[in-house]
């Protein structure tokens, strides 16, 4: 059929041969001359009109990569015989939970194309069923807004966690003080905001971690009860490509797009081989997803990188200098003598075995990467899967820590280093010793290359005593009265096991913000192996090897003099 310019260079055409044959045959070779004239120019228009086509493309599920605790990126891919000439391609059934800020994404893979323009529009369905269901799906929704919020709450409280504990070790690394007493005063003030802050997001986290399991478990049984009603789309996103093909030929095209209601996380397992002196250490992905599209044979690969709003540095804030009269302020110092305690403890989160395939690991100067083994099949109901991502071993040592002023127990340390595994912030793990299980919790930050400690429970063949022995406190001096207050604690560390064991144990000694409050080591004190350990004033440390049945002796003793019209305050 022949486009309207073709039919009306025709009628043209057929206009001027009436003309002609009463002009006589003396124009028979102009009538020639316009007759091939418009033959060509209604090939030209058909020729045009072929080349400029609609398409509509099946592009299934090809690939998926998730970002941990943030969504994925979904690509689905397509191979097309394009004629030459420029084309409209559309894409539809997307899901309408994709990412409208981050849009829809294409390009070439193959062949001799190029993408122009690429649109994304929303189309509406018709749902029967969908009045039934109405008090259900504003349930579903509520729940899903407060999960979103939650999520978003998480991603700022970690923020502001890894600025806080940034603050602490770079203030315990810097040595631009004018003074010992300034330092202590400045060191002593960043510990107490640390440990002020970091417990109360700490707790918080939790808070709002264990209110989305629970909420989550409504969310599937909203969904249950929705499907059991009928189906629930009320849209879907369709996405329109115009493509141009300077020649015939295949072309596959890729298209991506966001989604949000996908995420995944580190599970961990580590065994500690007292045989070999070894830390056997294997990582895991946990897998979800609930986009409305069932990911079916599709590759799947995990990424480190956390996506953020937050994606430039903050403005420094002034500083202001003043002067005052230590006169003054001397109770103020000594009130604002406190000893920070941390808690890293987060919830645990059972899981769903379903593989064990190995996946292969790339990692960046920024993030790492994991591709799972095999395509996977992932549905959108929000059920967890667990796949193997890397598991290792390595040389270690054991070392038994014991904190004697916060718990009367003695922990299983393993310090080991592992090479080429990712950057993992605070992973949840299940622990063993010798195989057997002990239990679960989160591990410190996972870096490669780098000393770890690595805990593996409480040790109950190491008993822990603290004895107070009676201190002989009075005053010194004649013209310049002062009180001296004593402090002797003994810690008694009995090794049961049938091997001798590395034992460490820590405390701390307080640390003067005045020059009048003097603090002295006793005679008889029992020589430490570090102190300021870690670069944390005041903290000491003992360590030694211990026999088997044998009990060491850790003598704890220092003196705090002070001007006998003063007072000392502990917080």
């Amino acid at each position: 059929m022949l486009s309207d310019d073709a039919c009306h260079i025709a009628d043209i055409n057929a206009r001027m041969m009436n003309n002609v044959q009463k002009r006589g045959q003396e124009d028979s070779v102009k009538v020639l001359h316009l007759s091939s004239v418009a033959a060509a120019l209604t090939a030209f228009m058909a020729s045009t009109s072929i080349n400029a086509e609609d398409f509509v493309a099946e592009a299934p599920i090809s690939a998926v990569k998730i970002h941990r605790n943030y969504g994925a990126i979904v690509t689905r891919s397509f191979t097309m015989d394009l004629p030459a000439g420029d084309h409209t391609i559309t894409v539809p059934g997307l899901t309408d939970r994709l990412e409208k800020g981050y849009a829809l994404r294409a390009n070439i893979v193959s062949g001799n194309a190029i993408i122009s323009q690429v649109q994304l529009d929303q189309i509406f369905l018709a749902n029967e069923g969908r009045d039934a269901q109405a008090a259900l799906l504003s349930q579903l929704e509520n729940l899903e807004t407060a999960q979103a919020k939650d999520r978003t709450s998480i991603e700022a409280i970690n923020m502001q966690l890894s600025f806080i504990q940034g603050m602490a070790k770079d203030a315990a690394a810097s040595g631009d003080y004018s003074s010992p007493a300034d330092m202590m005063e400045a060191l002593q003030q960043t510990f107490d905001f640390v440990k002020s802050n970091s417990g109360n997001l700490l707790t918080e986290r939790q808070s709002l971690e264990a209110a989305m399991k629970d909420r989550m478990e409504e969310i599937k049984a909203l969904k249950r009860e929705i499907d059991q009603t009928g189906g629930t789309s009320e849209s879907a996103m369709e996405a329109t490509l115009i493509v141009s093909a300077p020649s015939n030929g295949p072309v596959e095209i890729a298209v991506n797009y966001l989604v949000e209601d996908a995420t995944w996380d580190i599970d961990a397992e580590a065994n500690l081989n007292s045989l070999t002196n070894e830390t056997e250490l294997k990582l895991y992905a946990r897998l979800s997803q609930e986009t409305k599209e069932d990911w079916k044979n599709v590759t799947v690969s995990v990424s480190t990188t956390r996506p953020s709003n937050n994606i430039k540095v903050g403005q420094p804030y002034p500083i202001y200098l003043n002067l005052r009269d230590p006169r003054n302020d001397r109770v103020r110092k000594l009130e604002s003598v406190s000893t920070p305690r941390f808690s890293d403890a987060e919830p645990i989160e059972e899981v769903i075995v379903t593989g064990t395939r190995r996946s292969n690991y790339v990692s960046s100067q920024f993030d790492a990467e994991f591709q799972i083994a095999g395509p996977i099949t992932l549905e959108a109901d929000g059920s967890e899967q667990r796949f193997l991502l890397q598991d290792q071993s390595t040389k270690s040592e054991t070392v038994i820590r014991i904190v004697p002023q916060t718990e009367r127990k003695a922990f299983v340390y393993a310090d080991a280093e592992f090479q080429g595994i990712p950057f993992i912030e605070y992973p949840e793990i299940s622990i063993s010793r010798d195989n057997g299980f002990v239990g679960s919790g989160s591990w410190p930050t996972l870096r490669p290359d780098k000393e770890l400690q690595l805990p593996f429970g409480s040790d109950p063949k190491i008993d822990v005593e603290v004895i107070t022995i009676p201190s002989e406190d009075g005053d010194e001096g004649i013209f310049s009265r002062k009180r001296v207050d004593e402090t002797k604690k003994q810690f008694r560390v009995t090794n049961n096991h049938e091997v001798a064991m590395t034992i460490e144990v820590f405390d701390a000694r307080p640390n003067s913000m005045n020059e009048d409050l003097e603090i002295e080591l006793l005679r008889g004190t029992t020589r430490t192996a570090e102190v300021d350990y870690k670069d944390q004033p005041g903290i000491v440390m003992w360590r030694k090897t211990v026999a088997p049945g044998e009990t060491w002796e850790i003598n704890h003793w220092y003196k705090v003099s002070f001007p006998e019209d003063m007072a000392v305050v502990q917080q």
